[in-house]
This record gives C-alpha cells, sequence and structure tokens, in this order.
C-alpha cells in the first residue's frame, strides 16, 4: 500500500479497451499518483490521444510492452525502478472475441494472465485485480454466486475455458492480495 505520505501508484493493463479508459478516467477524478498503462507499440497513438482526452498528462506513464511477452515485455530495469511502487495492479487485458478460435484466446487471455501475474510478483504489486468475466461460470445452470468458482461447471466454449483457467490463476499464483471481478456484459450506457 501507499508508502508514508505518498499518493498511490497504479499499473493497468488493457488501458484502452473499454472498461480499462473508464478505470483510468475515475482514478484521475478520485485518486492521486501515477497511473502507469500497458500499452502495445502500435496502439501508443491511441493512449495518447486518450492521455489528451484525460487532461492530467503528467500523471499518465506509458509503459511500453505486449501481454503476450513474459513480464509483459517489461524491461529488467523497469522491474527494478518498479519494485515496491505499485499499490493496485489492475489486470484488464484480454481476448473478447467469441468468435477467435481457441489457440488465440489461450495466448490472450490464460498466457496474458500469467505473465500480468508474473509481472504483478516481479514488482510485488500491493493488490493485484483480475478482471474476468461471467463466463468464467460457463454453462452453470442456476445461480452462479461470487464466491463460488470451481463447480463443475461445462465450459464448452474457448472462451469460456480461457476466461476460467485464467481466474484460477489469479486465484493460485498471485504471490499477494487479489481480487476477481466478473462483468456480464459491458458496454456504454443506454437510457
Amino acid at each position: 500500500m501507499p508508502r508514508e505520505g505518498e499518493a498511490m501508484t497504479y499499473f493497468v493493463t488493457g488501458g484502452t479497451g473499454f472498461i480499462g479508459r473508464n478505470l483510468i478516467e475515475r482514478l484521475l477524478e478520485n485518486r492521486e499518483g501515477q497511473i502507469h498503462v500497458l500499452v502495445r507499440e502500435g496502439s501508443t497513438e491511441r493512449l495518447q490521444e486518450l492521455i489528451e482526452r484525460w487532461g492530467q498528462p503528467e500523471r499518465i506513464v506509458p509503459q511500453v510492452g505486449d501481454i503476450t511477452e513474459p513480464n509483459l515485455g517489461i524491461s529488467e530495469e523497469r522491474i527494478a525502478e518498479l519494485k515496491g511502487k505499485v499499490d493496485h495492479f489492475f489486470h484488464l487485458a484480454a481476448m473478447y472475441d467469441m468468435t477467435a478460435d481457441a489457440e488465440t484466446n489461450l495466448k490472450l487471455n490464460v498466457g496474458g494472465t500469467r505473465n500480468a501475474i508474473e509481472l504483478a510478483n516481479a514488482i510485488e504489486a500491493g493488490l493485484f485485480h483480475h478482471t474476468s468475466s461471467i463466463a468464467a461460470a460457463g454453462m452453470h445452470k442456476g445461480l452462479f454466486r461470487e464466491d463460488m468458482f470451481d463447480e463443475g461447471q461445462k465450459l464448452d466454449h474457448p472462451y469460456h475455458r480461457t476466461k476460467f483457467e485464467a481466474e484460477k490463476l489469479a486465484r493460485t499464483l498471485v504471490a499477494g492480495p487479489w481480487r476477481v471481478y466478473r462483468p456480464a456484459i459491458v458496454g456504454p450506457h443506454r437510457p
């Protein structure tokens, strides 16, 4: 958690996605401190547009990397600089495409989560926040509560399987405290 007299520091994967950019907006509005945002080389322009729109460029620190790489592609030097300084690590980056093949889902959802956890552990992040999905419930019939996870639910679709496996990694591999969130339907509010 924050060091005496210091604002919190955040690290966000998936910051240019729908949930990620909304999370960053809320952090900028309601919290102090720097927000490190993982961004793929090809998405730096998109992130820069968002930074300009958010209006607090001094608080956003782009971290060029990729969820498909070990430690998200963050250098050992940068890891050393971040070690013990990130209070909240938000992992939101994932593949949400119900038509994507099993290999792509596995690489991005499970592999990406493993790599995010690896980095969070390496920098000794204070709290790991994993955005899963109600898809982790698979084809479970009836109520699926927050405290339920491995209920023998059918996971027939690659997306469902990978969201379950990714959440399992967060539950078992994160070295420190963690939280899991399972949004159902994500999109802009429509009156």
